[in-house]
């Protein structure tokens, strides 16, 4: 009965171990969507009520990922500093993969001017988190895939071991 239990417990750590490795590719996929999905109501927004955009990074509506991003931005802009650098700090926190973390920290920059080019830099930058998103999405299935079968059956192995 003990060796039982044993077995139970190094197979259910086994499992664990499997959810925290994956757990960080997960919440990149993750942050990939709600950031897609806040600029693009951004792009909307701006298209069709004209509002500015240091007061739509004000809403309350975006997921929890971009919301505490564009809550933060929102912060350093009322202390004083600018947009692009605001934007580039702010990025560096987000949980993305390290290409689009980069090209999205630039991102800020390009958000200054009239309403088309910030229209057209929010449409471009969530078309690149599609693309993303799409090959992220491939290789995490094959990436869990792998990894069940890899703690699966070191899990099995180790029970086998210890009886």
């Amino acid at each position: 009965m003990l060796r039982l239990f044993g077995g139970v417990l190094i197979l259910g750590g086994g499992m664990l171990l499997r959810g925290t490795l994956l757990s960080a590719s997960r919440r990149e996929l993750q942050t990939q969507y709600e950031l897609r999905e806040a600029l693009m109501l951004l792009e909307k927004e701006i298209t069709f009520t004209l509002t500015p955009l240091p007061k739509l990074l004000l809403r309350k509506d975006f997921g929890t990922c971009a919301g505490a991003f564009f809550t933060a931005v929102s912060g350093e802009l009322c202390l004083g500093k600018t947009l692009a650098q605001s934007w580039f700090d702010c990025a560096q926190a987000l949980s993305l993969p390290p290409r689009i973390k980069e090209r999205f920290a630039r991102l800020g920059a390009n958000l200054g001017g009239d309403e088309t080019g910030v229209r057209r830099t929010l449409q471009l930058m969530a078309e690149e988190l599609s693309g993303s998103i799409g090959t992220q999405e491939r290789a995490q299935r094959e990436r869990e895939r792998l990894t069940t079968v890899l703690c699966l059956s070191a899990s099995l192995m180790l029970v086998l071991v210890l009886l």
